[in-house]
């Protein structure tokens, strides 16, 4: 009796190592929704010396992040960074899309860069559409606030990294 216990133990252990391994593999093999899109998003500001335009390009395998200069492109030369993104992020960002709301949005929204107040923008490329929305550095927009501030944070990250180095 003592080795049938043991034995069912041991299956037992052995059948729970291999389930925790098999949603670890599970996690890691996400598969990325829809290949189509392209989310791009930045910010410039008119009135400014060095990097002043800040763009970010997502795929569903990759962001790219370039920074420009307006006016001194031989002390501030263009600057690009590359990074693949996981499945996981990309359908993060994706999932905080709604392209019919996205599609209904204004073109513009305040008064971008203003008195050197800065813009932003978010830019989607479908398959059928391209929409290209402008608002105040910083402002809200309710509609894509989630994305908005996704893709806020992913700009930064990139920022901070340059600024290291």
């Amino acid at each position: 009796m003592k080795y049938l216990t043991s034995v069912l133990l041991f299956l037992l252990f052995i059948n729970f190592t291999c389930n925790e391994n098999s949603v670890s593999e599970n996690e890691d093999n996400i598969e990325p929704i829809r290949s189509d899109l392209i989310i791009k998003s930045g910010d410039s500001f008119g009135m400014c010396v060095g990097y002043c335009i800040h763009e970010i390009s997502i795929n569903q395998t990759e962001t790219k992040f370039t920074m420009k200069s307006r006016r001194d492109s031989l002390n501030y030369p263009e600057q690009t960074f590359n990074t693949q993104i996981s499945a996981k992020q990309w359908n993060d960002l994706y999932n905080s899309i709604d392209l019919n709301e996205f599609k209904k949005l204004q073109d513009v929204y305040g008064c971008p860069d203003c008195a050197d107040g800065g813009a932003e923008w978010i830019e989607i490329i479908d398959k059928d559409f391209t929409k290209k929305v402008y608002l105040e550095y910083g402002d809200s927009l309710a509609p894509v606030q989630n994305l908005l501030d996704q893709l806020r944070t992913l700009r930064k990250k990139f920022k901070d990294r340059f600024n290291e180095e």
